[in-house]
């Protein structure tokens, strides 16, 4: 049930306005993650999502291992209740245990490890930067993005640049492709005569397309662009029907496209053998029910992360030091946003208390002018005194919280007691 994992963060979901839905590599193998990157294009969840009225900001994240929503939330009991129901209105109820929900300082602490890389498969892999950089200005240019998750990810970006520069293991220039690399150099000893075909001209293409280059008698690049020759001699441009028809002359099959359907599917390959396929597409660009051909060896992205552990081998002291400095930077980015959500609610307190004050004198204006004008003007001195001695006591007693969690449970009372709210306090 959703309402065990809202349990699990309890103490931090109530008043507080940051949340992340996720499902990543770590949580869930690559086909729940296909159903629901499916559910939200495919069957514009996305946009429906969007559509909860307890959603102010919203982020997407999808990458090849991820799918986040990061969200700005009015309630997050809502927002969470709102998402699960939609989930089971669609028949996809089984997918919530493959979840994992972050609120507040986590959020943050996550989105900082995701950008630097701390939280990718092969730690410290450069992609994510960008990935994370393109989604976020599209979500600027669709609006979604406002000023907490445009504050947040603007730092995360650029404490991402600030660690890799400074850590020699977020200097990696490590992906999924290497990792591609390391399965084929494992799997082929004499290289001089393979003939692989790459579909798609991304940045993992590219990727692989310069280390094929290197070991392979011929590579083949399938992509819709119009390019005519590739600077390497031994690489070559070719349609996809071409490809098609020259598929029982490679040895290596990879793909890596953002292709919503099978590129290749079950049939064209059926009979084929001696074959090394190396799916780096999710959703998976290629039919996995080609793994019932034993002529075939294939590896989708769940099967090739297994290769990934040596990486990370001896690298648990630096991995732990990062960490925890990503911690201290987050805890700061938090901090700066509590404050600006101190003073927001003190400008919204004194906007309040004003706007009662005003209120009460205007009851007594007639009387306190019969009696004499200068009443009037001391009337309006004390009032305002009263109001912000009173408002100082507040902002002491918000200041002097000993920690983030106390002066959030603080704002959170203040907010309790007083109707801050322009359209509440209007009614008053």
């Amino acid at each position: 049930m959703e309402s065990d994992i809202i349990a699990k963060n309890q103490e931090d979901i109530l008043e507080r306005n940051l949340l992340t839905i996720g499902i990543s590599f770590k949580s869930s193998p690559i086909i729940y993650r296909e159903i629901f990157y499916n559910f939200l294009i495919k069957q514009k969840g996305l946009e429906k999502i969007r559509t909860f009225k307890s959603i102010e900001e919203s982020l997407t994240i999808i990458t090849c291992n991820r799918i986040e929503l990061y969200i700005v939330s009015n309630n997050l009991q809502a927002t969470l209740n709102d998402f699960f129901s939609l989930l089971r209105n669609n028949n996809l109820d089984f997918l919530k245990n493959h979840f994992y929900i972050l609120t507040n300082l986590k959020v943050v602490e996550h989105a900082f490890k995701v950008c630097t890389g701390l939280d990718s498969l092969v730690i410290g892999e450069p992609q994510i930067h960008e990935q994370v950089k393109k989604a976020w200005k599209n979500e600027i240019k669709l609006k979604n993005s406002k000023g907490v998750l445009t504050s947040l990810f603007s730092t995360a970006l650029n404490t991402s640049k600030k660690f890799r520069n400074k850590y020699d293991l977020l200097k990696s220039e490590k992906s999924m492709g290497d990792l591609a690399m390391d399965l084929i150099d494992r799997i082929f000893k004499d290289k001089t005569q393979l003939e692989c075909v790459v579909f798609g001209y991304g940045a993992m293409g590219k990727i692989l397309i310069n280390k094929l280059s290197s070991i392979s008698k011929k590579v083949y690049i399938v992509t819709k662009r119009e390019i005519k020759r590739s600077k390497y001699s031994n690489v070559h441009f070719i349609s996809y029907e071409k490809a098609k028809e020259m598929l029982s002359n490679f040895n290596i099959i990879i793909a890596s496209t953002s292709s919503d359907e099978y590129i290749l599917k079950y049939d064209e390959l059926r009979y084929a053998t001696n074959k090394l396929i190396i799916d780096l597409g999710m959703p998976r660009n290629i039919d996995p029910k080609v793994m019932e051909n034993k002529n075939i060896i294939y590896y989708d992205l769940d099967k090739i992360s297994e290769l990934s552990k040596h990486y990370t081998k001896g690298l648990a002291d630096e991995y732990n030091i990062i960490e925890e400095e990503i911690k201290n930077e987050a805890k700061k980015f938090y901090e700066w946003l509590l404050i600006s959500k101190l003073s927001n609610t003190v400008a919204s307190l004194n906007m309040y208390l004003e706007d009662i004050r005003k209120k009460e004198l205007k009851k007594y204006e007639k009387k306190l002018m019969n009696v004499g004008n200068e009443y009037l003007i001391l009337s309006d001195l004390v009032t305002k005194r009263i109001t912000n001695k009173f408002l100082y006591l507040i902002i002491h007693y918000l200041k002097s919280s000993k920690n983030i969690l106390e002066l959030e449970e603080r704002l959170k009372r203040i907010k309790e007691i007083f109707p801050l709210d322009k359209k509440d306090f209007e009614k008053k």
